[in-house]
């Protein structure tokens, strides 16, 4: 199917300047159209949901399509004749193959098909209807259905390359990868049909030239006109009402001037399907007022001709005088004046020079005659995106702070908001630039997601009124400079953050953009931290070599040019050739260069440089604001940021690598009471040292196994955390010690998940209980199972008695199995028995939305009634308040009614107060009865 007419002004994601004649996207939920499980969010999405409404394709009894099965000539035969709308007709037909036994159902549309000249059979009278037809034959079929039957000259060429050709031609082969003699799908056949709809219709005239059909009026007919849909007699603009109300998403052609299609019949009725033949090209760009011009970002420039003088309507045929152009803003009918438009809406402000926008226009050439509207997107968020924030998606139905529109199942409303720059939503990726645009009711209506990476030496920037920065041979602009001011876009990348010479990955937007970086080598980014400085008294011993610590973690030694002892300006103010005299010391913030030996060969030290300024903070508690603030001044997007584990003049080694640490900005927003040594470079932070720092990211695990080591740290601890294991070092023994006790599963309810406390070297410092105070958990709940009747879990909520706990959808549940702690899933809430202990957390590296993101099932429960019977076990674990013991890898709880018996059946204790005194770890006991979940009796074995 041909594209919709719009120029974009990304290179890669440009859609094509032509005439196109329908579009159709994904059902509305409002509507009663056909939904398919197996083909949401798929390449056959479309195609199924519009031939769906028209009745052309049916699922199965399961809600399902089935896109990958295979199609044979006998259900391609009714494909063909229900596209064309003739199934009342055909009902009637039959036909003279001899091999239709068993296939009659299939009779009448095979029979009408050959007298239409559609298909043919086998040279022996045969059909062969079972047999998979082809794409070659599904192909040849479609075209024939459109009247490109042999009788057209130009179709008189070899089979099957004249239909495919022809194909091609008309867009019916467009979106599908497959072809040849290999079975067609029902996937492919569903997109072929779907594209085949935009279609016009003919016949073979006396000489063989092939004549389009029209109707009464003089319309040409497309392929959809025999269907219950209706094109609509005026063109006009799309507005966002229209979209709405569609059964088919047609939300990335509101401000398009064009026809659409409506329902006929049915319970949707009215109903817009598609968009038809549409008179107006977007165009996309910055709009020059001086210039009278709009240009798009690779420098393509579109003449406004005589737009000023005579208003929208230009030169434009297809306006006139009268006329005024509609405003949109975020997708949504703007106030005059909101866009680049006067108030008058028929002329343009030229006080709005700069704003970059798409107009809906009649365009010749590179020439917009005349707007039939004007679309002003402006962002509500923007982030170069990480894994967490796309996990908000699916968990909490948000990106970026903004909601999306729900359908009646409280998914994702699909229709409800336009893709720009990816297929779908799962293929937004970590790193992505993507820009959040939201309507009046906060509600997302537009996502532009910027893919590309531009990566390598920077070898020019040329700055004007546009600075451009030349990458690879190819020019770049800032989002900073081309989309702040009227597009909502806030980035603090910009052009004093790099130089020419430095190699840098920089992530481009949906439009082209630069809206972020990383540094990858270059002067304007090598900063560390000096560890040591070479001299005879120091572990290094050359005076001409230098200790630092680097922004990627670790720490080296370099070799120092001499040149540098004889130039003050590497180290303004020093003139001796004494490296000691170099005034830096351990913990300095520097920045150096190396050239390609790997020798240093520029040097600054900071704390004395003309070009930066050095603030101590060491001795202050600030916060770093949520917007990336610290002592009122921004930190830089790409800032290098390095930790201490102490302060300055605590006694702590400041020439050890292992108390020092790497964290990015990202991580250290919105934290409290942070001292830190920083740099600025033209009034933003580009470097930081934090002291006593230990990192933001808050963690949480159930540890799994604690171990002495014979490695770089003595002991170690494997935790599950999202649901995976992983291995750290632990700072110290008390620290082993708490996590030997939190890997025994029997231990105190409530000590199995922990907050994790790491120091700069990334080992474990601290393990807090996520139950606590001290953790500073969000939300907590506890549910105690004593009747696992009352216990359900539906919908991501957990019920029972009383409790109602609400759950993440991707929330991590970890399980005690036996006395080891594994990965559950929350169908394991499913299974619960009495006696069941289960903790529920909403952690503050989640949302703080109350949605619990991890649980812990302490213990799942036993069967009503239970016993060991003769059996001996050994109890290995009582808990203080004797109300849990564990024995024989089980473990049980103890109420008031709980008894103990002696060997002879005997009542010696009762309840969990005796139980302190006669149960302990090393006892032996053999009948344990369990009730409920509780033990009722047990007996000492000896």
């Amino acid at each position: 199917m041909r594209m919709r007419k719009t120029i974009s002004f990304v290179l890669v994601l440009a859609l094509v300047l032509g005439s196109f004649s329908m579009a159709f996207a994904s059902s509305s939920s409002s509507r009663t159209v056909k939904e398919f499980s197996d083909v949401e969010g798929t390449a056959y999405q479309d195609a199924v949901t519009v031939l769906s409404a028209l009745n052309v394709v049916a699922g199965y009894p399961d809600g399902s399509y089935k896109p990958q099965q295979t199609v044979n000539r006998a259900e391609m035969a009714k494909f063909i004749i229900t596209t064309l709308g003739l199934e009342s007709s055909a009902s009637g037909a039959s036909t003279n193959f001899t091999d239709m036994s068993g296939y009659g159902w299939a009779s009448g549309y095979v029979g009408y098909s050959q007298s239409l000249g559609i298909i043919k059979g086998y040279g022996d009278g045969t059909f062969r209807p079972g047999k998979t037809v082809s794409y070659d034959e599904a192909i040849t079929m479609i075209v024939r259905a459109l009247g490109y039957t042999e009788a057209v000259k130009e179709m008189n060429g070899t089979w099957p390359a004249v239909f495919t050709q022809k194909a091609r031609v008309l867009g019916v082969t467009d979106d599908v990868n497959a072809g040849g003699s290999v079975g067609a799908t029902r996937g492919d056949v569903a997109i072929m049909l779907y594209n085949a709809l935009t279609c016009n219709m003919g016949y073979a005239d006396a000489d063989g030239v092939f004549i389009e059909k029209k109707d009464k009026d003089g319309h040409i007919i497309k392929l959809i006109s025999n269907l219950d849909a209706e094109e609509s007699e005026d063109y006009a603009v799309i507005t966002k009402s229209d979209a709405d109300d569609a059964v088919v998403n047609i939300r990335p052609y509101v401000g398009a001037y064009a026809k659409v299609f409506t329902l006929t019949k049915g319970s949707d009725e009215d109903a817009i399907i598609a968009v038809g033949d549409v008179k107006s090209t977007f165009v996309t760009g910055e709009y020059k007022a001086a210039d009278k011009l709009i240009k798009t970002a690779d420098g393509t420039e579109y003449k406004l001709d005589d737009i000023s003088s005579k208003g929208i309507c230009g030169t434009s045929k297809e306006l006139d005088s009268k006329d005024t152009a509609i405003e949109f803003v975020n997708g949504e009918t703007g106030s005059s004046g909101s866009t680049i438009l006067d108030s008058d809406q028929q002329t343009l402000d030229t006080d709005k020079t700069g704003a970059i926008v798409t107009v809906s226009a009649d365009v010749s050439g590179k020439t917009i005659k005349g707007i039939f509207s004007v679309l002003l997107w402006k962002a509500d968020a923007d982030e170069k995106v990480e894994a967490d924030d796309l996990k908000d998606i699916t968990s909490n139905h948000t990106l970026l702070g903004k909601d999306f529109a729900e359908n009646d199942d409280d998914e994702i409303d699909v229709t409800s908001f336009e893709l720009f720059g990816v297929k779908s939503l799962s293929d937004i990726k970590a790193d992505n630039v993507v820009y959040v645009y939201a309507n009046k009711d906060d509600e997302i209506t537009r996502i532009a997601v910027g893919t590309t990476v531009a990566e390598g030496e920077i070898t020019a920037i040329k700055e004007g009124s546009e600075t451009k920065v030349t990458i690879g041979g190819k020019t770049y602009l800032f989002a900073d400079e081309k989309l702040s001011k009227y597009n909502g876009v806030t980035t603090d990348f910009d052009k004093n953050d790099v130089d020419t010479g430095d190699e840098i990955k920089a992530y481009l937007d949906a439009y082209g953009y630069m809206y972020d970086y990383d540094a990858v080598s270059g002067k304007a980014d090598n900063y560390a931290v000096v560890l040591e400085v070479g001299t005879a008294g120091t572990k290094i011993g050359d005076k001409n070599q230098i200790k630092l610590f680097l922004a990627d973690g670790s720490d080296k030694v370099f070799d120092v040019d001499n040149d540098l002892f004889k130039a003050s300006d590497y180290v303004p103010g020093v003139t001796t050739t004494d490296a000691i005299k170099w005034e830096v010391t351990g913990g300095s913030i520097v920045k150096y260069g190396v050239d390609k030996d790997g020798v240093i060969d520029s040097f600054e030290n900071l704390k004395d440089g003309k070009d930066y300024t050095t603030v101590d903070r060491s001795g202050k508690q600030i916060d770093i604001t949520a917007k990336g603030y610290y002592d009122n001044t921004q930190i830089r997007t790409g800032a290098v940021i390095f930790s201490f584990d102490g302060v300055p003049g605590d006694g702590t080694d400041m020439s050890d690598e292992d108390n020092y640490g790497v964290t990015t900005l990202e991580k250290v927003l919105d934290t409290s009471d942070v001292r830190a040594l920083y740099v600025t470079d033209s009034d933003k932070i580009a470097a930081m040292l934090l002291y006593d720092y230990s990192g933001s990211d808050e963690v949480y695990g159930v540890v799994t196994e604690a171990k002495k080591t014979s490695g770089d740290s003595d002991y170690q601890a494997t935790l599950l955390i999202d649901g995976a294991k992983k291995t750290y070092g632990l700072s110290s023994e008390s620290v082993y010690s708490k996590a030997r006790d939190g890997a025994n599963a029997s231990n105190n309810t409530g000590d199995k998940l922990f907050k994790l406390e790491f120091n700069a070297s990334g080992e474990i410092k601290g393990l807090v209980p996520a139950w606590t105070d001290s953790a500073d958990t969000y939300a907590t709940e506890k549910a105690i199972v004593a009747d696992a009747s009352k216990s359900s879990f539906s919908n991501n909520t957990y019920k029972y008695d009383t409790l109602s706990v609400k759950l993440e959808k991707d929330a991590v549940v970890y399980k005690n199995d036996s006395g080891d702690f594994k990965t559950a899933s929350t169908s394991d809430l499913k299974n619960l028995k009495n006696g069941a202990t289960v903790w529920f957390y909403d952690t503050n590296d989640d949302n703080n939305d109350g949605l619990m993101n991890i649980i812990v099932i302490d213990n799942p429960g036993t069967d009503s009634d239970t016993s060991t019977g003769s059996d001996v076990v050994t109890v290995t674990y009582v808990n203080s308040s004797a109300t849990k013991f564990t024995a024989g890898g089980t473990t049980y709880t103890i109420n008031d009614d709980t008894k103990l018996l002696d060997k002879d059946g005997n009542t010696i204790g009762i309840g969990s107060e005796d139980m302190k005194a006669k149960l302990t770890a090393g006892d032996k006991l053999s009948s344990i009865k369990v009730s409920n979940g509780v033990v009722t009796s047990m007996k000492q074995a000896e």
